[in-house]
């Protein structure tokens, strides 16, 4: 089945920088080959985040400009690898009251997909995701989790 995994802003910070873009080299490749998804909400911090790295790329040296470039050619402009969410489900009072306010969009968009997979960086994200597991439906993962899982 295919996946559709929902992002936050580590994708944006780990392409920015100068030892981490591999990672999400890898991590690309294996979605692009996997014909999984990624899933972003219109309108939130990283949609902004991601467009300012096609405003800045350029400038970047060759090997991170071409991890940038495959991020906004296979992804960001393909409408079949990046889905863009633009309504949502709202959560539960109880639920809402436990995350990260930050955070909020995150989970709402995670609702939105047949998925519900979540990977963040996000330590206090992960926490309130899973201890609100039962009434959420969601499977959330820290990055370096789910790429040990995923990459196999």
């Amino acid at each position: 089945m295919k996946k559709e995994i929902t992002l936050d802003e580590w994708i944006y910070h780990y392409t920015v920088d100068d030892e981490k873009y591999q990672i999400v080299d890898t991590f690309l490749e294996a979605v692009f080959k996997k014909c999984d998804s990624l899933v972003v909400k219109i309108s939130s911090p990283i949609i902004n985040k991601l467009w300012s790295i096609c405003r800045e790329c350029s400038y970047w040296p060759p090997p991170k400009l071409i991890v940038a470039r495959y991020l906004i050619q296979y992804f960001i402009k393909n409408m079949d690898k990046f889905k863009y969410i633009f309504t949502e489900k709202k959560l539960p009072e109880n639920v809402v009251n436990d995350l990260p306010k930050e955070d909020i969009y995150i989970v709402e968009t995670a609702l939105n997909t047949k998925s519900r997979i979540i990977v963040t960086t996000d330590s206090g994200l992960i926490e309130s995701v899973t201890r609100n597991k039962d009434s959420l439906g969601i499977e959330i993962y820290h990055v370096d989790e789910f790429l040990k899982e995923y990459l196999q």
